[in-house]
């Protein structure tokens, strides 16, 4: 029970202060006040209460916002990324060969060979310390 409990609590506050919402509202909020000047603490209640009525509702609700929602935000997203390049399209010619050109270098290379070494070396890690059984248990490895 105390186990599931720190579990719990541990889980909460990553989900708040690390990969969960204070940063993306952070991002939001940063966002807001800089393109239209709303305060942060305005921009930031109004969030936390459409978060609120959202999940409170349960799975049901969740997944009936994000059945309206995504949909616009997968085509404002391919908008905007048309939107760039059709404003850039002087620049798709060298932006081009300065991919080809980056792509065939001895530091790519060594980047390359470096980043799937490092990968392999945590893949090989976690994978040992998952599957490997505890001694201390009195079962043998």
């Amino acid at each position: 029970m105390l186990l599931a409990v720190v579990f719990a609590f541990f889980g909460i506050n990553v989900a708040l202060f690390g990969i969960g919402t204070f940063p993306q509202v952070n991002a939001i909020v940063d966002s807001a006040r800089i393109a239209f000047d709303i305060p942060g603490i305005l921009s930031a209640a109004v969030i936390s209460l459409l978060v609120v009525f959202v999940t409170l509702g349960g799975i049901k609700r969740i997944a009936a916002v994000a059945q309206i929602f995504v949909p616009f935000m997968a085509i404002g997203y391919v908008l905007g990324c048309l939107v760039i390049i059709g404003l850039n399209l002087e620049r798709i010619p060298e932006t081009l060969a300065l991919i080809i050109n980056s792509a065939f270098t001895g530091i790519a290379a060594r980047g390359g060979f470096l980043g799937a070494g490092v990968m392999l070396a945590l893949r090989m890690g976690v994978s040992r310390g998952s599957f490997q059984t505890n001694p201390a248990l009195g079962v043998p490895q």
